[in-house]
């Protein structure tokens, strides 16, 4: 598991799939990587997402 990052929620902006069935995360703010959740974690993240 790689946490480089600590979002606040309100600075996601929307969650695309991506390849390989992850989640990128594009946020209000401009970042120099692409936010990436894995495959295993992609349900769980969108859950929470939509139950916020």
């Amino acid at each position: 598991m790689n946490r480089q990052y600590l979002v606040n929620f309100s600075a996601i902006r929307e969650a695309e799939h991506y390849f390989s069935r992850k989640l990128i995360i594009k946020l209000t703010i401009p970042t120099e990587e692409k936010l990436l959740v894995g495959k295993e974690k992609a349900t769980a993240f969108l859950s929470w997402l939509e139950n916020r």
